[in-house]
């Protein structure tokens, strides 16, 4: 079903598809659109929409325009976040009791990872917007990225973008 720009769930998936075609690295297969922000039963990779706001004078002039014409029941934009969760390192002993201490090369290997996985999010939706497969999304905005976690031997980091949505024009 292609993309339709009066549905955030179809901006959600816009979003997912651009992340995962364009990552460029290893992903969990585990891919999906969450009500939400995502629980962690495994390593994934979810969107899902945090809010919505109404016209900001930001998103373009047919927006504008429609906002003087007093089409003032519609959003304009969505803030949406994109979480990508790994496993920690964590290394059982041989009774399976105990956790012992993992290495550093093992604590640094995961943490490039994390970080990595920050740029290469954003480079994916950047490459999808100049390459308009963000059907949907009128304009994409970098609001932030950060590490939620550890927790569960389970570490997240979550990108959060402004999408322009001009919905009920």
């Amino acid at each position: 079903m292609p993309a339709n720009p009066e549905r955030i769930y179809e901006v959600c998936h816009a979003l997912l598809a651009a992340v995962s075609t364009r990552h460029g690295g290893t992903l969990p297969d585990r891919q999906y659109v969450s009500a939400g922000p995502p629980a962690w039963d495994c390593q994934l990779l979810s969107v899902h929409c945090l809010s919505t706001a109404g016209y900001d004078g930001n998103l373009g002039s047919n927006v504008a325009e429609a906002n003087r014409r007093g089409a003032g029941f519609a959003m304009r934009s969505g803030q949406f976040g994109i979480t990508l969760v790994r496993c920690t390192p964590a290394v059982p002993d041989s009774k399976g009791a105990k956790v012992s201490l993992p290495t550093v090369a093992q604590e640094e290997e995961a943490a490039e990872l994390l970080y990595t996985d920050a740029t290469r999010v954003l480079n994916a939706l950047v490459a999808a917007a100049k390459a308009d497969e963000l059907t949907g999304c009128h304009s994409i905005a970098f609001e932030g990225w950060s590490v939620i976690g550890p927790d569960g031997g389970m570490v997240a980091g979550e990108l959060l973008v402004r999408v322009g949505l001009v919905m009920g024009v």
